[in-house]
């Protein structure tokens, strides 16, 4: 198996990231009310659903390089299938906990879990029986972190610019600039998934 251009079938993932993340999407322009602590538990919802839908993507994507599956609505079914949520949403609520709480206290030890923490989805559905999952981020991302942070950052830069510049032609916290940073984060997910498969395959041994 060898590794595939960072657009290897993009238009394919970018078509199911935008479905496949649309709903999450919508809620969040949805008004809550003003009860502060009702939008809160809502908006942890939201961010919950697009953790475990992005999870999919992600998965589906490496499905796809590992078995050379064609990339389409009927893996997405069966990845869906195959995957415990119960499971899969026990371990991104527990990382979310633990990279949350390193930011609060201190922001390098929350930057230091959320790297290896990175592959949690190929790491879910590549050792479905494994309890120890946080370990095996740890013990495969050991030699690529500083790549998975340098690509991480950029990503990062390039939307931080983005929005800079949507919020001095639309103000800051419009539905415009909203609209048109999401729209760049779908464009910039087919890279980032490749990216991170390529990442794994290479760090599992499976790439040539």
């Amino acid at each position: 198996m060898g590794s595939k251009s960072l657009l290897h079938n993009y238009l394919q993932i970018f078509i199911i990231s935008v479905f496949i993340l649309l709903i999450p999407f919508a809620l969040g322009f949805l008004d809550f009310g003003v009860n502060p602590f009702i939008s809160a538990v809502i908006l942890i919802l939201i961010g919950l659903v697009s953790m475990l839908l992005h999870g999919l993507v992600e998965m589906v994507v490496f499905f796809s390089r590992l078995e050379d599956m064609e990339l389409n609505w009927n893996l997405v079914k069966q990845v869906a299938a195959y995957v415990d949520w119960g499971r899969a949403l026990k371990f991104y609520l527990l990382s979310a906990l633990a990279i949350t709480i390193g930011l609060v206290l201190l922001l390098v030890p929350g930057i230091y879990i959320a790297i290896p923490l990175s592959i949690l989805s190929f790491v879910l559905v590549d050792f479905p029986d494994d309890h120890n999952l946080f370990e095996k981020c740890f013990e495969i991302s050991t030699g690529y972190r500083l790549r998975i942070f340098g690509f991480t950052l950029a990503l990062v830069f390039i939307q931080f610019l983005f929005k800079t510049l949507l919020d001095s032609i639309f103000g800051p916290g419009t539905a415009q600039g909203n609209i048109l940073d999401h729209a760049l984060s779908l464009l910039l997910a087919p890279i980032s998934v490749n990216y991170f498969t390529n990442l794994y395959l290479e760090a599992t041994g499976r790439l040539a």
